[in-house]
């Protein structure tokens, strides 16, 4: 999964890059290590906007933030890879738990019968949550989780468009404002 998804993040860039008509290889790698970097968002969109306004002069705020976007799914997706790994002993530990328990009971009723005596019901009818209880709720508190960081980023990008949109109008109605003035 996290192979796939970084592979196609770069053929994504690869194909922007592209239709800027620009070096992928130069300016992919630059690209890449300013996403690999230490600093905030803001500082990496302001890094990536330095670049990328050298290879042309058009908008390219919307572009930089798309990148990041792209960047930081790749990641969780990456993570998800991760988390499973991790769940996988979990649900080792669950399971060796329930069959240390089984073993425990199935012990004490065999000295129970022993004795003559019977197994107190309170023991009998102890119950211990189930591989398939466990995995299912942790599946879905992962999920949970992907799907609120999702959120998060394409929150915050579609709040970054928003104003990007919005600067864009005031730019255009100062240049009618000032179209106007030069003609009086």
């Amino acid at each position: 999964m996290a192979a796939s998804s970084s592979g196609e993040f770069e053929e994504w860039l690869d194909n922007e890059l592209n239709a800027l008509n620009t070096d992928q290889e130069v300016f992919g790698g630059y690209i890449k290590s300013i996403l690999e970097g230490d600093e905030t968002d803001d500082e990496k969109i302001e890094a990536l906007e330095g670049i990328l306004s050298e290879i042309t002069e058009e908008i390219i705020t919307p572009l930089c933030k798309e990148i990041l976007l792209k960047w930081t799914l790749r990641n969780l997706s990456e993570n998800a890879g991760k988390n499973e790994k991790t769940f996988d002993v979990n649900e080792k530990f669950v399971t060796i738990m329930e069959q240390q328990t089984q073993r425990v009971n199935t012990m004490k009723k065999l000295q129970l019968r022993k004795n003559g005596t019977e197994m107190p019901l309170w023991l009998s009818t102890v119950k211990y949550p189930t591989t398939k209880i466990v995995k299912a709720e942790k599946e879905r508190r992962e999920q949970a989780k992907l799907d609120t960081e999702k959120k998060k980023a394409q929150d915050k990008v579609n709040r970054e468009k928003q104003k990007q949109q919005q600067l864009e109008r005031k730019e255009k109605e100062k240049k009618r404002t000032q179209k106007g003035e030069k003609r009086r």
